[in-house]
């Protein structure tokens, strides 16, 4: 975040962030009408409310309901809002502006309404749930207990019956199926999407797009949508697996009809 300087009553004050300037301005300690500002690298000073520092200040700390950035696409729409006249949109694509000029921001404006869309903001962002390798991990974790723990359910059940043994093996692949549940859950909630997307996993051909998702797409891909070196190795790894499994099935038809 670039810093800013202000002056007031002959006096400079900075450097400071947008944000702390627009904590000054609403408690009072400074008034839009009087303060000047300016970037630390500029040197022409500007009244407070065109200097382009209020939209910056109120956007510093802007966040998504679930807790992420928003785009800077969507910041760049606000900016564009509040430069606009009360009561009418602003332009959606607006021309470069003059060298020279600047945006004049009501800062009493009421900001317009956004949907926030995704995106990243500077730096590093660090996503809720479990990353890829992660994930495997424990789903391969959870794979190996829920076996062994039907293996050891069927040795001290065996003298119950298949009954006993059909309910072992229930209570067994249930444990496993909440468990791995949850996880997915994590995991398509650190891909930026919703936890209810791992629903589509029920859904045929919807769940291999959603399993390629969870198994070889970085953190955040719903946002920025660019697969990494691992990314795309794993996503080769998973169509070739496809391929192979449909290259398999037409050969068990083919050969299954020849025995005849």
């Amino acid at each position: 975040m670039q810093a800013w300087f202000i002056s007031r009553e002959g006096k400079e004050e900075g450097p400071l962030t947008a944000a702390q300037i627009g904590t000054m301005l609403s408690a009072g300690v400074i008034r839009a009408g009087d303060t000047l500002a300016r970037k630390q690298e500029a040197t022409d000073w500007k009244k407070l409310a065109e200097s382009g520092v209020l939209a910056e200040a109120s956007m510093a700390d802007l966040k998504r309901p679930d807790g992420l950035p928003v785009p800077s696409a969507v910041k760049a729409q606000m900016a564009r809002s509040a430069a606009a006249p009360v009561g009418q949109p602003a332009d959606p694509a607006p021309a470069a502006a003059p060298a020279g000029s600047t945006l004049k921001i009501d800062p009493y404006q009421t900001p317009a309404n956004f949907e926030v869309g995704p995106g990243f903001q500077d730096g590093p962002i660090e996503y809720p749930g479990i990353g890829r390798l992660a994930y495997f991990l424990l789903q391969m974790a959870v794979t190996v207990i829920t076996y062994a723990l039907l293996f050891i359910g069927i040795k001290i059940s065996a003298g119950s019956g298949l009954e006993g043994i059909a309910l072992v093996g229930m209570v067994a692949i249930f444990l496993g199926t909440i468990v791995g549940f949850y996880l997915g859950v994590k995991r398509v909630q650190n891909l930026g999407m919703s936890g209810w997307a791992i629903l589509w996993s029920f859904v045929p051909i919807m769940s291999i797009w959603i399993g390629w998702r969870m198994y070889a797409c970085p953190p955040g891909y719903e946002y920025h949508r660019e697969l990494d070196a691992a990314g795309k190795v794993l996503t080769w790894v998973m169509v070739g697996l496809v391929i192979l499994m449909v290259v398999l099935n037409i050969a068990a038809v083919f050969l299954g009809d020849s025995s005849y």
